[in-house]
């Protein structure tokens, strides 16, 4: 009887898991009465998508861009003209758009607009643009007095 006594009670704390066979904690006392603050609704000011601008230049545009990384490979022959093709389209669409600025300076004490609005109004006159890849557009600067491109960071 004994030996079965042993061996009950080596055997329950595996039966029944480890814990059966330590003391079971005490609860702690808890107040009455328990102020939990209330917290302010969050105004959700979820940051719109950062956006950097930069001065409007050759391969603005995306198009063209072709590095043949120094070395020469059988498709020079062919993207390399295509390549400076759409960089020669973009460099006269910038040229045009400088001279539309010297016109307008030369009527306005050498200024430029003041706002993007008049600057599109004024100076490119709905000159066509060049088309940008999405998420990019034209913006001009007034304090830096250049057209920009604004696109995503």
């Amino acid at each position: 009887m004994r030996s079965s006594l042993i061996l009950v009670v080596l055997i329950l704390p595996f039966v029944f898991g480890c814990d059966a066979a330590r003391p079971t904690p005490r609860p702690q006392e808890v107040p009455d009465a328990v102020e939990v603050p209330i917290p302010e609704p969050v105004e959700d000011k979820s940051p719109e998508p950062e956006t950097i601008r930069v001065e409007a230049a050759v391969g603005m545009t995306g198009k063209g861009q072709y590095d043949h990384g120094g070395g020469e490979k059988p498709m020079d022959i062919i993207l390399v003209p295509v390549s400076q093709l759409f960089q020669a389209r973009e460099r006269i669409v910038l040229q045009q758009i400088q001279h539309a600025e010297d016109l307008y300076k030369a009527g306005h004490d050498n200024k430029l607009p003041g706002t993007h609005e008049e600057y599109m109004k004024d100076v490119l006159q709905g000159m066509p643009l060049p088309k940008l890849p999405d998420g990019h557009q034209f913006v001009y600067d007034p304090e830096k007095q250049q057209l920009m491109v604004e696109k995503p960071k």
